[in-house]
């Protein structure tokens, strides 16, 4: 899943008109994309200590974006995302400053879909979907 962003005039990075694709075959027109880096800790605070103390444990990521709808597209986040009958695969999603083909890349990790909505208001139709990260990212850290 490939993810661009343009870059606004005074060349500060902005989410507008970002695009999603999955092997090239394009599920949403992005309104905003999200990565969130988490680390779990451990109490390790000793009897009697006035401050509390902790350690750092397992760091993760999750990846979240939310979406227009392709005018007349099969091809949505949740049909590209999950297959009937099956466990959701794991995907490769990257976000760029600029386009795909000649921006930045100021992202990139590996995870597994774990939701996905489609929203059909009666005004313009939205979608989104969350990517667990599986290690660390690729690129952006």
């Amino acid at each position: 899943m490939a993810l661009s962003t343009q870059s606004a005039v005074r060349g500060v990075l902005n989410g507008r008109y970002a695009e999603a694709a999955v092997g090239g075959t394009l599920i949403g027109f992005l309104f905003e994309w999200t990565v969130k880096f988490s680390t779990r800790t451990a109490d390790v605070t000793a009897h009697g200590d006035f401050w509390e103390y902790n350690a750092a444990m397992q760091t993760g990521w999750v990846f979240t974006a939310k979406q227009f709808v392709p005018i007349a597209s099969t091809a949505h986040s949740p049909n590209a995302l999950y297959t009937s009958g099956a466990v959701p695969a794991q995907f490769t999603v990257a976000g760029y400053s600029g386009s795909v083909a000649s921006g930045t890349k100021i992202f990139e990790g590996t995870g597994t879909p774990t939701d996905a909505e489609l929203n059909a208001p009666m005004d313009m139709a939205t979608q989104g979907f969350s990517i667990q990260g599986n290690g660390p990212p690729a690129t952006g850290v």
